[in-house]
């Protein structure tokens, strides 16, 4: 039996970031550079990935199974054994509502983009190991967890990660689901955080919507103090909530989204597709499973 080392195969990747800390839309620009255990370059083939640090927090002990190993170590899923048909398998999960652009109340910008993926590509380092990517960060408040994973034409492979913090000095949060039933009666908590936010101070918070037939209210707390807003009789569809928070100089206002259903029971349907060069997966605004296997070995 021979034995195998998998830090022989291991590539050295080194991440910077342009930046300690941003704010939301800043732009963001990410070196890597790749070199085998020897030292020697050659090009790779490197994926950049931001993952917003909350779903990796609310994942149960041990993560994702495969993909928690992929994240841990890929060379181990690299060179693991392939004991039966299916190759992989990823379940997607649901990522928030699409919302369109709002202009802001105050002097600031309005927050309306919070994804939990940021951004995602794949890119060939120069001949020095070496790649460049920029991107435009959305609007959230939050630590990203910047993903690299490296592979050359020799199959050394490694994976690389490292935070993005991205805080601004005065920031307004909700505690708001993404659905609801026709019949809830939701309270959504409203707080105001950041450096600027101090204990006596006193914050105003504005709260309106459209969709649900809802007039502006104004609610003033201490510091970062919550606001307990009920929400009038939901609907069924897709509703808007502005939420400003304002204390002295400063001000932020975001713009969530949520879905209102009758009824959260759902049909499964499976669909099966030839892999072909570009194929990508039909888009669905529900969960899914995509399913990789030898067509021969799975009929």
């Amino acid at each position: 039996i021979a034995s195998f080392d998998e830090e022989d195969r291991k590539l050295n990747i080194t991440t910077t970031l342009d930046a300690e800390t941003y704010q939301p839309g800043d732009e963001v620009i990410v070196d890597v550079q790749v070199s085998q255990p020897d030292g020697s370059t050659s090009t790779s083939v490197v994926n950049v990935n931001l993952i917003d640090e909350a779903i990796y927090a609310i994942l149960p002990t041990g993560g994702m199974g495969w993909a928690a190993n992929y994240q841990a170590n890929f060379v181990s899923v690299l060179y693991s054994n392939v004991v039966s048909g299916i190759y992989a398998a990823y379940a997607s999960h649901r990522y928030p509502l699409a919302i369109s652009e709002a202009e802001g109340g105050g002097g600031w910008d309005t927050r309306t983009d919070f994804p939990d993926q940021a951004f995602y590509k794949t890119v060939v380092t120069d001949e020095t190991g070496h790649a460049q990517l920029s991107f435009t960060l959305p609007d959230s408040i939050t630590s990203w967890r910047v993903n690299v994973h490296a592979i050359d034409g020799e199959r050394y492979a490694s994976n690389d990660f490292s935070n993005l913090i991205v805080t601004q000095p005065f920031f307004v949060t909700t505690v708001l689901n993404d659905e609801y039933l026709v019949g809830d009666q939701p309270i959504m908590k409203v707080r105001a955080f950041g450096d600027a936010v101090q204990a006596e101070s006193p914050v105003t918070i504005t709260v309106s919507s459209d969709s649900l037939g809802m007039e502006t209210q104004q609610f003033t707390v201490q510091g970062n103090e919550s606001a307990n807003v009920a929400l009038p009789a939901l609907t069924e569809g897709i509703h808007s909530i502005e939420v400003t928070a304002e204390s002295g100089e400063y001000g932020d206002t975001i713009v969530q989204q949520f879905a209102v259903r009758n009824s959260f029971m759902a049909i499964g349907r499976v669909e099966e597709f030839a892999v072909a060069v570009g194929w990508q997966p039909p888009k669905t605004d529900a969960s899914a499973t995509v399913v990789f296997a030898d067509r021969y070995k799975t009929q």
